[in-house]
């Protein structure tokens, strides 16, 4: 990872592998249905890809969190951050709105976690 980040090949070869999960995951996620069935399709999407993946509720109704306890590449990601952030980007392109990466395994934490809206205050109250 260092060879290529010194030579300014690694943000590149990221964006180009996520660049293929994204095509693989975006084809599994159906763009026309409740959130919440998107974020369970990503999740299933992610648990074919060798990521152990679940779904939770978040706090108030207005969010969930996409969580993984196993992620196929945490060892090149503990060396290169990039990946976390790249996913990042993946989740909120194929769910089309703003995610917010709360904790990474290759950060240090025992799981990654996502949270993801999937109502707002004025679709809750009426």
């Amino acid at each position: 990872m260092t060879f290529m980040r010194e030579n300014g090949q690694l943000e590149q070869f990221v964006e180009a592998r996520m660049a293929d999960l994204e095509t693989a995951l975006e084809a599994a996620v159906p763009a026309d249905a409740p959130m919440s069935e998107r974020v369970a399709a990503l999740s299933d999407a992610l648990a074919d890809k060798g990521f152990a993946t679940s779904v939770r509720p978040g706090p108030g109704g207005y969010t969930v969190q996409l969580c993984q306890g196993h992620c196929p590449i945490q060892s090149i990601a503990e060396e290169a951050p990039e990946w976390c952030e790249a996913e990042t980007r993946v989740f909120s392109r194929i769910l089309d709105v703003h995610v917010q990466r709360l904790s990474t395994l290759a950060g240090g934490a025992h799981v990654c976690t996502t949270t993801i809206p999937v109502a707002t205050a004025a679709a809750k109250e009426g």
